[in-house]
């Protein structure tokens, strides 16, 4: 609801002079739902004009008025999201594992809201929750290339309330249960994603260490068996799934990583007709990763570093790290810091995280052809 509601008429802008404001300039400005955070991203020139449209932007956006009308125009685009979501096999798989991995809590809602839970959801609702959240205490405010007291006095200007201190934004933390969801259909091809509980955002070595590991499984697909080197398909998904069954159309492994739990695991689209046969391939590679060999640990890390050091290349990606990774430990990190963090990490370091996932029961979803599955 409050991502659709970012660029509506509020208290003190119109929804069309939110954009053309911050257009006039040369600003842009994005809004990400995840399952953890709200984000609001704004990105322009240095310049102290855009820095004032950006504060009365995100003054207006971030604690919105909640009006009716408007309410009725949030109800259609949410109608359509969830129909999109209920055709899309991977969204459904991705809620339905996350629905049984953490069961009646907070990660396993699904992302986008059901279209016959929307319309139960009123505005007095959304008013309780937006006080009760947008709060001081639960706010994070970073930026890149602004000075320190520039951003400070954009906090101030923004006027949250201070909250309960007390309070922490992952104060409602979600425990990793594990289970299994079948989703049978002869209208799609078999999706299976096969996790157990991964790192979380609060254990350095061990969220490093599920990087790592997830360049060592790489990612691949039938037509980028050939394809340019760091692609993933050196892997041993590529070499030990895809290369061996011409059936299996894809393969990559996931890592989902939070607060204080995380999933990691594969995700596999193949032919139907396979799924007992694909079931078990995927579960065989999983517990074979406690076999590691120097090699594909040194040629994981340096997969690791350069897609990391990449990714900070880019503004919004740069805060997104510094938000997910550096946001939640008790210093900071610049990304020297993290590279070295990343040397330091031996075998051992990411044998003992794959001991410590193993030991946990798995969640298994599949969507598709589902027959001779086994019970887990």
């Amino acid at each position: 609801f409050l991502k659709h509601f970012s660029f509506k008429d509020n208290l003190l802008k119109y929804g069309l002079q939110i954009v053309r404001d911050l257009e006039a300039v040369g600003g842009t400005m994005t809004t990400v739902a995840s399952r953890e955070a709200l984000t609001y991203h704004l990105e322009g020139t240095n310049r102290q004009s855009f820095i004032d449209v950006a504060v009365q932007t995100l003054r207006s956006v971030v604690v919105p008025e909640f009006r009716e009308w408007t309410m009725k125009l949030v109800h259609k685009s949410l109608k359509q999201e969830a129909e999109e979501n209920q055709s899309d096999p991977i969204v459904s798989l991705l809620d339905g594992v996350h629905r049984e991995a953490f069961r009646n809590q907070g990660l396993g809602n699904p992302l986008a809201i059901p279209s016959y839970a929307a319309y139960n959801v009123d505005v007095p609702d959304l008013v309780e929750y937006s006080t009760d959240n947008f709060v001081a205490s639960n706010a994070t405010l970073v930026g890149r290339g602004i000075d320190l007291e520039s951003l400070i006095s954009i906090g101030h200007d923004l006027y949250l309330t201070k909250g309960n201190s007390d309070h922490h934004p992952n104060t409602y933390s979600s425990e990793y249960v594990g289970g299994e969801i079948r989703l049978p259909s002869s209208k799609t091809d078999t999706h299976l994603l096969f996790v157990h509980e991964g790192a979380s955002l609060k254990d350095l070595k061990s969220q490093i260490s599920s990087h790592v590991l997830q360049n060592v499984l790489g990612s691949g697909s039938q037509w980028t068996l050939e394809s340019f080197p760091g692609t993933g398909t050196s892997g041993r998904l590529s070499r030990q799934l895809l290369e061996s069954h011409p059936w299996i159309l894809r393969a990559a492994a996931i890592n989902q990583v939070y607060y204080d739990t995380g999933l990691f695991g594969v995700y596999v689209q193949a032919k139907s007709g396979h799924a007992a046969e694909l079931t078990s391939g995927v579960s065989s590679v999983i517990r074979r990763l406690n076999d590691l060999s120097d090699a594909e640990v040194s040629r994981a890390k340096a997969l690791t570093k350069g897609n990391f050091l990449r990714s900070v290349e880019n503004s919004s990606d740069y805060l997104a790290e510094f938000l997910g990774r550096w946001g939640t430990l008790d210093k900071a990190f610049s990304p020297g810091d993290y590279v070295k963090e990343i040397d330091n990490i031996s075998r051992s370091d990411i044998s003992e995280f794959v001991k410590k996932f193993l030991e946990k029961k798995p969640t298994v979803g599949i969507v598709g052809d589902v027959w001779g599955v086994p019970k887990f």
